[in-house]
């Protein structure tokens, strides 16, 4: 007779309580989670925010996103120097996009162990990076060779040739029209590197027959890259047009082109309206370059918009160094928005008359400048103080200018009902508290049928006990 030998338990007691209390330990709870799938470590967060740019781009122009590559290199450099690169595939797999900026990262800065070490785990990234692009303007001939010993498919194309050009990478620029890219690059080259001021690029892409379009010296000159436009002003034809470099010159005020261009293109004529624009935009160094060296002139409209955008020091220096003058319209301009220096100047120096001084003060008063409307009054004729000025600030609902304007019961009434009609109502109760029940019941009484339910209503409620 046989007997049965007892079953052995799979997990003895003592184990099974053992194991219990193990998975019961409030450190192992709160550790579990990291190793669980979705979850962010806590240094994996400053890359959560990382997009890599379009480099796959169909034009060759785009210029190559250096300052990502920065941002990039300053992450990873302080992060992998605190961690094994065993962490990086973790990394890449918690952030799909990082597996990508990686790649780029390790190929544009040259390291190529670890760019075989994540290819090796991960392969390459599912989007067709242009790798050997990036390898070339990053100058890293042994990241190019490591990417052609891989076979990796996407060969040097025009945008590493771009991109070079950009960057200033001479050598690999000639390596790869040489032995990769062998074919004359077009005109946006040579563009790109003297936009970018390489004068090396530029003088070896002439002697090798390049072309390029007038953005070359437009934009080399833009860029204070003056080496570069002296070598294209001398040895290239393609030039650019006057209206391109006098655009540029009176939007930013450089008078260092200006001088060049006075220079290498004495032909070049300002007009007036040029000088005009000039003034308004408050350029005063190419201003007084112009007012020296050009026999252009400018008009009134110089100090007139001058004055209207608040450029004193312009405004000072036509009035003493020009004969042109300005119009009424520099008052106007000035006092509309506001620029009181401005105004007490042109007021000092009688530039205006009355008419003028009364559209001014309608202006300032309209637009709430109570310390241009005092200037005005205290400078102003008696009677450039009109009604419609007073009109206009309530309209507007000032009340300190209200406040100031204020003269009569008259002027009250009219006043008021200006403000009842735009429902400003804090300037109908000023106007109700400064002049009284009489200015109430009069408005009342004169707006009649033709104040709205709502403007009567503002009104009322000044004093509830007129309306009965």
């Amino acid at each position: 007779m046989t007997t049965t030998p007892p079953k052995r338990e799979l997990f003895p007691r003592q184990a099974t309580a053992t194991f219990r209390d193990i998975l019961a330990l409030p450190e192992l709870a709160h550790m579990l989670p990291l190793f669980q799938r979705g979850h962010l470590h806590q240094d994996f967060r400053p890359f959560q925010t990382l997009a890599l740019p379009n480099l796959n781009v169909p034009w060759a122009s785009r210029a190559f996103p250096t300052a990502f590559m920065d941002t990039v290199d300053a992450l990873l450099t302080r992060w992998l120097a605190l961690h094994e690169s065993s962490r990086l595939l973790r990394l890449c797999r918690a952030i799909p996009p990082m597996h990508a900026i990686v790649f780029v990262h390790c190929v544009y800065r040259g390291h190529v162990d670890l760019c075989a070490f994540v290819h090796a785990a991960l392969g390459f990234p599912p989007d067709q990076l242009p790798l050997k692009d990036i390898a070339v303007c990053g100058n890293q001939m042994p990241c190019l060779v490591w990417l052609d010993s891989v076979e990796f498919p996407v060969e040097v194309a025009l945008r590493g040739v771009t991109w070079c050009a950009q960057l200033g990478g001479l050598e690999m620029l000639q390596y790869i029209l040489a032995h990769r890219y062998c074919v004359c690059p077009p005109p946006e080259t040579l563009d790109v590197a003297a936009t970018n001021g390489h004068l090396d690029i530029v003088r070896w892409l002439h002697t090798h027959g390049a072309q390029c379009t007038m953005y070359a010296l437009a934009n080399a000159l833009q860029g204070h890259h003056f080496n570069v436009t002296r070598f294209l002003v001398v040895n290239r034809t393609e030039g650019c047009t006057a209206a391109m470099l006098l655009e540029w010159i009176v939007g930013q005020g450089d008078v260092d082109i200006a001088h060049f261009l006075h220079e290498y293109y004495p032909v070049l004529q300002w007009t007036a309206s040029q000088m005009d624009d000039v003034a308004a935009r408050g350029h005063l160094a190419l201003l007084t370059w112009l007012h020296d060296t050009s026999d252009a002139g400018c008009t009134t409209l110089a100090m007139d918009a001058a004055a209207g955008n608040g450029h004193l020091d312009v405004v000072q220096f036509l009035h003493t160094r020009r004969t042109e003058g300005c119009s009424a319209n520099a008052i106007k301009n000035a006092a509309g928005h506001g620029h009181l220096e401005v105004v007490h100047f042109l007021l000092q120096h009688q530039t205006t008359q009355a008419g003028d001084t009364s559209e001014a003060l309608k202006r300032a008063a309209a637009a709430g400048h109570v310390q241009v409307v005092a200037a005005l009054i205290a400078h102003c004729h008696p009677n450039a103080c009109t009604k419609e000025v007073l009109i206009h600030a309530a309209a507007a609902g000032h009340i300190n200018v209200v406040d100031i304007l204020l003269t009569s019961e008259t002027d009250a009434v009219v006043a008021m009902l200006a403000a009842a009609k735009t429902q400003q109502r804090a300037v109908v109760h000023l106007i109700a508290d400064r002049c009284g029940r009489n200015v109430v019941a009069e408005a009342i009484k004169k707006g009649g049928r033709g104040l709205s339910r709502s403007a009567l209503d503002c009104i009322v409620s000044c004093d509830p006990h007129v309306a009965t």
